[in-house]
């Protein structure tokens, strides 16, 4: 296949990938959704016929996961893409997601397409429930990013609930109604979740949830891992297996209206360090109904985040103002991170908004370079550090400094008493001609090595050597 052929194939992709409904917000902004409240609630059969179901929130767009993204594109286009156009690979068959919610039940109705939706329900006509089937599954995160709630519907009306942490799964008992249909190359299913099952109260509007829809769809061969014939899609895009786990990478559900507050980032007031750090946030509050919000500032780095930092901050309705927060890095070990910004009402009860910014990382934990012209070393070798650690965190970390020559230890130290810019004077007995290597390790106080970094130079005779001699 033609270069030119492989991107117009990947193109079409990408196309279709592009219906999903206006309603969800891009940016450095999670993905989102506004739902607004329903005036006559739907029965429950299974048909989404109702009025209800026209005015309700709609998603399309379900996304592959990484792994079978990555899988499709180079068997179609036989080319490997980057991880934001695996992100939009779309599933086979479409799925189209409506979301409403009355005083007291969020409503939820799906329209899954399969051609062959007669063999995938013989497939599943047996006495037992399974995962990655044919189903759908909806994950809803309503008050913290530690547990959530997951309810599973399949194909042949069968459901169940779970609550859930990023460790452990445990069967919930919560009463929910569904019901599922079936007709010329689709199913659907309605399913009506009580607030009270989900541990809350009727949402106030502005309050946002995390929420995650996914779809598995059935290989006719029988077989219940979706990566292998089948598909696994969700919404929003999810780039890897962890995101499943983790209510930080699942999307935003708004009620009634999207978050009456904004933050832009001015800037680092300095290159991020091992330790706290600073920035500017210009935080705007256009429907102020209290004196204070909570800003909440951590860092996203290799799956993981580091500690949360929350800053009350008051604000005066309609008007921007500029704040500076600190966050915390850690020891950082893959190349990207984000700074994410989240802002909460005064008590922590209401989350508002997130946004990620890229986090401009050092490119390492600490630097290393000579000072000096290699000809003219005689019994020291001068090195300049740049330990990019906080000031305060700087007691405790230290460098150990070992010099060969030829496989052979010729000069080893410790220095102990560190500064972001070090100069240091290493002692060696004899820099006689040859080829010398410098490797220096940032270790803390536990002995745990962080990073390391080493020099090399070729110490031969200078332009000017023979010239001494003579004279």
């Amino acid at each position: 296949m033609s270069t030119r052929r492989k991107w117009l194939v990947f193109l079409a992709l990408a196309i279709l990938f592009l219906s999903i409904d206006g309603q969800l917000s891009g940016g450095e902004i999670s993905p989102a959704i506004v739902i607004k409240k329903t005036k006559t609630s739907p029965v429950i059969d299974g048909k989404l016929d109702e009025e209800c179901w026209k005015d309700a929130a709609r998603i399309e767009g379900f996304t592959l996961f990484e792994s079978q993204a990555k899988a499709r594109l180079r068997a179609v286009a036989g080319v490997e893409i980057g991880k934001e156009e695996i992100e939009k690979i779309p599933m086979k068959e479409k799925t189209i997601c409506r979301v409403t919610y009355d005083n007291e039940c969020l409503y939820l109705g799906f329209h899954c397409e399969d051609p062959q939706v007669s063999k995938t329900l013989s497939v599943l006509a047996r006495p037992f429930f399974n995962f990655f089937e044919e189903d759908m599954e909806i994950s809803i995160a309503s008050h913290d990013d530690k547990t959530w709630f997951q309810f599973v519907l399949n194909a042949a009306g069968e459901k169940r609930q779970f609550l859930t942490t990023p460790t452990k799964t445990n069967p919930l008992d919560s009463k929910w109604n569904s019901r599922t249909t079936h007709g010329q190359g689709y199913w659907q299913v309605e399913a009506a979740i009580p607030f009270e099952s989900l541990d809350t109260t009727t949402p106030f509007p502005g309050t946002r949830w995390r929420v995650l829809f996914a779809r598995a769809h059935i290989n006719l061969a029988g077989e219940y891992v979706p990566w292998s014939s089948g598909e696994f899609g969700s919404w929003p895009a999810l780039s890897g297996e962890k995101g499943f786990l983790d209510p930080e990478h699942f999307g935003n559900l708004y009620f009634e209206k999207e978050p009456p507050c904004s933050v832009e980032l001015i800037g680092f007031l300095s290159p991020p360090v091992l330790g706290l750090n600073q920035a500017k946030l210009k935080i705007k509050h256009t429907e102020l109904t209290q004196e204070e919000l909570l800003v909440q500032t951590k860092v996203f780095s290799s799956g993981k985040y580091f500690p949360a930092i929350n800053h009350p901050v008051s604000l005066s309705k309609g008007k921007e103002q500029e704040v500076i927060t600190s966050y915390e890095v850690g020891e950082i070990k893959g190349e990207r991170a984000e700074l994410v910004v989240s802002l909460f009402s005064k008590d922590g009860k209401i989350s508002y908004l997130e946004t990620k910014h890229p986090l401009p990382l050092p490119a390492s934990l600490f630097e290393m370079s000579m000072e000096s012209d290699i000809y003219s070393l005689e019994k020291s070798l001068p090195i300049a550090f740049k330990v990019n650690i906080q000031r305060e965190l700087l007691p405790n970390y230290f460098l150990n400094i070992t010099v060969k020559k030829e496989n052979k230890i010729c000069a080893r130290e410790k220095i102990e008493q560190l500064d972001q810019d070090l100069s240091y004077d290493l002692k060696v007995k004899d820099l006689s001609l040859g080829r010398y290597i410098i490797r220096t390790e940032l270790v803390d106080k536990k002995g745990t090595l962080l990073a390391h970094r080493e020099l090399s130079f070729q110490k031969s005779k200078g332009p000017f050597d023979d010239l001494k001699k003579e004279e």
